[in-house]
């Protein structure tokens, strides 16, 4: 019986499941980020944690209730039907507990066991399992409460266990409560699955991935078969309905894209490696995420933060930066062996392929951009050159049409339609302004959500959208971009967008049109209306840039790191209010910068155009 597991075949069932990481330390000794894991298992060692913000705090013993950044502690012992998860009354956020049960560390611990081969980490990985067990009687703590959270702990306790079954701290008995525990994890997974209607997303998508890390291992047990079974056929299911042709996922947050690339690619890669046969289809959509990965990925290797932002992952094998998505570039080009995809090595990619991946280290690579690209069905395009790169938004709501016949839809994509992001010469100019937090702050997560945080026009200071401000993620009165549209010429790239305003009295009709040439580009607002309206147009900075001079249709900006300055000039337009105010920006939930933005302002009515020029200047 697999709750009577010895080490030995609890190690076997491993390997079998993910693969042999006996020859990591040979393939990865000399990587780069090295040195970075064995930092961050050593803080872990000293139970010191990075969650959500909360800057690095001491926990020992670990406190796997706390919310340390408010310093509310959910009860132990109590059913976890019976918590209350969200209070709009305190600044409590009951992500930082269930984030820190999700068990991300562990790698790094697992990770410096395989480098090191010191039993210090292997040892840590044990207690914190056992600790961990002792302290959340199944069924029976804040951190049974959300089956995605089971799923992505049970996939992380797989992987650390696999890298330190070799060392002589685990034993039989531990082997036998720590698989006690994960059928556990499956079978509340199974009972407890967080299915949608009519459409599912990130939630479901864990649950089915779970189901199918812990099927590969147990794939002998007949009840747990069961599950595997029923997670495979839904697996393939949400697939097909949740991945858009383009490959863009249909909840149109590129934080959330990337969560739902390792949800649905991880498991399919793993079914691959079992020997199972993946349907074409399914790997073309699998593919095709990746392949919005590449176009939307900066020079820089970062992403924007279109849409919510939690901060959410499956497998963090090296803790980057959160917008840090070029790593999937890596783990695209050992699957795939595309040169598109081609990047240097991460340690991401061994874990995935064990048997397969062979990392070089030549700094002499040239990482391939992405070419233009139009992503039609979910309303992005990605324009650049060597000089500009930008990423448009006219995506609209996410997922499927067919709910908007209700008055309040639950999203998490922000009221940022025709927004965009703007790098030159690999540094970020105009930036989205992220998420910041969920539910500790309801406030705060709407003033995250609204148009005046984004890179767009918001017209008598209204929202594009009408954010319930007593809903998480609701929204009514929600508009329907238009279809976008394309050009490409030798001399210039053209993408446009619009939408209309609904106003008592009037319609508002906004067209955007950003064109991009080598050496300016130009972003030109089309409107049609009858009465007057105040219209804002607002520019998120980067926090690198500066505000050199404002005239009265001219801005000079610079940015330090690259030594460049950027000139932009309001055209086609009186009597424009240009004015800097000081704004802030969250890179990562829970984390705030402080930045500067843009706003030019104006009052018109009738057909009128707005444009603004933007102009490297070089010296």
């Amino acid at each position: 019986m697999a709750n009577n597991t010895s080490k030995e075949e609890l190690a076997q069932r491993l390997k079998s499941a993910l693969g042999d990481f006996s020859c990591f330390l040979r393939q990865c000794g000399k990587h780069p980020d090295i040195e970075v894991i064995i930092h961050d298992a050593n803080n872990v060692l000293n139970h010191r944690f990075e969650v959500l913000g909360s800057g690095l705090i001491t926990s020992d013993p670990i406190d796997w209730h706390c919310d340390f950044k408010s310093g509310f502690k959910w009860p132990h012992g109590k059913y976890y039907k019976k918590y209350i998860r969200v209070n709009k009354g305190d600044n409590s956020d009951v992500k930082v507990p269930i984030e820190l049960s999700r068990c991300h560390h562990l790698l790094w611990l697992g990770e410096a066991y395989l480098i090191t081969q010191d039993d210090k980490y292997s040892s840590e990985v044990v207690n914190e399992i056992c600790h961990w067990i002792k302290e959340n009687p199944y069924a029976y703590s804040i951190n049974w409460s959300c089956a995605m959270d089971v799923a992505i702990r049970a996939v992380n306790w797989m992987y650390a266990l696999n890298m330190i079954m070799d060392s002589k701290i685990v034993d039989d008995k531990f082997c036998k409560q720590v698989t006690r525990s994960l059928l556990e994890h499956v079978y509340f997974i199974f009972h407890n699955l967080e299915k949608g209607a009519p459409y599912s997303g990130n939630h479901y998508a864990s649950n089915l991935s779970g189901l199918i890390f812990l099927g590969l291992l147990f794939k002998d047990i007949p009840s747990v078969r069961t599950y595997f079974d029923f997670g495979l056929s839904e697996l393939y299911r949400e697939i097909r309905n949740e991945v858009l042709p383009t490959g863009v996922h249909y909840e149109k947050s590129i934080s959330y894209h990337r969560l739902m690339v390792e949800l649905f690619a991880y498991p399919v890669f793993l079914l691959q490696k079992a020997g199972f046969d993946v349907p074409l289809d399914i790997y073309y959509r699998v593919k095709s995420m990746f392949d919005f990965v590449h176009s939307y990925t900066k020079p820089d290797g970062t992403a924007p933060m279109v849409g919510d932002n939690d901060d959410g992952r499956l497998l963090p094998f090296v803790k980057y930066a959160f917008n840090y998505h070029a790593y999937l570039r890596s783990v695209a080009f050992c699957k795939y062996k595309d040169r598109v995809y081609e990047s240097l090595p991460t340690i991401d990619s061994f874990f995935l392929f064990p048997e397969t991946c062979i990392l070089t280290f030549d700094s002499s690579v040239k990482l391939l951009s992405s070419r233009p690209k139009l992503f039609q069905d979910a309303g992005f395009a990605v324009l650049r050159n060597e000089e500009f790169y930008v990423f448009f938004n006219g995506s609209g709501i996410g997922m499927y049409y067919a709910e908007l016949n209700k008055s309040v839809i639950a999203t998490h994509n922000h009221a940022d339609l025709l927004s965009f992001d703007l790098s030159l010469g690999g540094c970020n100019v105009f930036i989205d302004a992220g998420s910041y937090v969920y539910t500790s702050s309801l406030q705060a997560h709407n003033e995250f959500r609204s148009t005046r945080k984004h890179n767009t026009i918001n017209i008598d200071n209204l929202d594009q959208y009408h954010i319930e401000q007593d809903k998480f993620w609701a929204y009514s009165n929600f508009k329907i971009p238009s279809v976008l549209e394309y050009a490409e010429t030798i001399q210039c790239q053209k993408v446009s967008g619009e939408y209309s305003w609904s106003f008592p009295e009037d319609t508002v009709r906004h067209k955007r049109i950003i064109e991009v040439y080598s050496d300016r580009m130009f972003v030109i607002d089309e409107f049609k209306c009858v009465n007057e309206h105040l219209f804002q147009s607002c520019f998120m900075l980067d926090p690198g840039i500066r505000v050199e001079s404002v005239n009265h249709n001219t801005i000079e900006l610079f940015h330090p790191e690259i030594g460049r300055r950027l000139r932009l000039i309001v055209g086609d337009i009186d009597h424009v209010d240009i004015r800097i105010e000081v704004d802030r920006v969250s890179f990562s939930y829970g984390c705030l910068n402080e930045t500067s933005k843009i706003i030019m302002e104006f009052r018109q009515k009738g057909n009128f155009k707005y444009s603004l020029k933007i102009v490297p200047i070089n010296e």
